[in-house]
């Protein structure tokens, strides 16, 4: 609901309070999954920190980007090692016990999709090509099709 609310008004990206609540929805995450094993969430980590990469892009910082960029190529590695379709469980003490099975990782979230996903939302997906022409880009997308 929190990005809905975001992208839902253009004038939310004026300022750096769209990187700001993007952060705070990642944070939720971390209150729950305190030792960052989100499970069957990683998705979720994933698109946020694309999303981010954006955000952080269309503001002007554009190392920040790259960075959150490469966030979301690691937790897209560890989300992909989940999904062998094994029973696999929590580990955070709110979710102890609390059991999962991921099948198949999703089409869009494994790691060499990401390119091609990436920013996943956004009011106007302006300056899409601006941040492909930097170099980083190359680089992390070479990467991510390893």
């Amino acid at each position: 609901m929190l990005i809905n609310a975001l992208i839902c008004n253009v004038h939310n990206f004026d300022t750096d309070l769209c990187i700001d609540k993007v952060k705070g929805a990642i944070k939720l995450f971390d209150i729950v999954c305190e030792d960052r094993n989100y499970g069957e969430y990683y998705g979720n980590i994933v698109e946020l920190y694309l999303f981010l990469s954006y955000v952080q892009w269309m503001r002007g910082y554009h190392d920040d980007a790259f960075v959150s960029l490469d966030e979301a190529y690691e937790y897209a590695k560890e989300y992909e090692s989940l999904c062998a379709d094994a029973e696999q469980h929590y580990t955070a003490m709110l979710l102890k016990n609390v059991k999962y099975r991921i099948g198949e990782i999703p089409c869009g979230l494994r790691t060499e999709d990401l390119p091609e996903r990436w920013p996943v939302w956004g009011p106007v997906y302006s300056g899409t090509d601006e941040i492909k022409s930097d170099p980083r880009w190359d680089q992390w997308a070479e990467k991510c099709r390893k």
